[in-house]
């Protein structure tokens, strides 16, 4: 099984990513049904907060992607993007 990971982020925001990622999971519109998940990923092991003050807790760190296991990293925008952490 395939994974597509969703990069999650304080201030993310979380409308960015909602009509992509609900498609990749439900693949109403597949032709092909695929082998393939959605897990969210951070830097570290706390919960987030998006933009639309949406609480995420995340499925995995960073760390842990299996990159040969891996189809797809998705990089929402945030407003801490530029911060230096």
């Amino acid at each position: 099984m395939e994974t597509i990971y969703l990069y999650v982020l304080d201030t993310m925001a979380d409308w960015e990513v909602g009509y992509a990622i609900a498609e990749l999971h439900s693949q109403r519109y597949c032709t092909v049904r695929q082998n393939w998940r959605v897990k969210t990923c951070v830097s570290d092991t706390q919960p987030i907060r998006t933009l639309g003050g949406v609480t995420i807790q995340p499925d995995c760190t960073l760390d842990e992607i299996r990159v040969r296991d891996a189809a797809l990293l998705i990089l929402p925008g945030a407003d801490i993007w530029m911060a230096p952490q």
